[in-house]
């Protein structure tokens, strides 16, 4: 089975648009990865977009007891 996708790191699924740089296949080379790295440790502005939307995602997932609210619906519908 062949499944397409758009993304695959988690952050980028979730909001459904690139957010953290993915390399995959022919693109996960040395040196692609390297200039990713360094521009992320370069741009100051680059790296503080990118924590504010890691930032936005996290909230939107629902705080820290997220998964025992969800266990809690889970039991009240079984």
């Amino acid at each position: 089975m062949v499944v397409k996708v758009n993304w695959l790191a988690m952050p980028n699924v979730i909001a459904g648009r690139e957010i953290v740089p993915e390399s995959l296949q022919a693109a996960a080379q040395p040196e692609h990865i390297a200039a990713i790295a360094r521009e992320l440790l370069e741009k100051d502005a680059k790296q503080e977009a990118m924590q504010r939307e890691l930032a936005t995602i996290v909230a939107s997932l629902g705080g820290a007891d997220a998964s025992e609210r969800a266990a809690k619906l889970i039991l009240t519908e079984i």
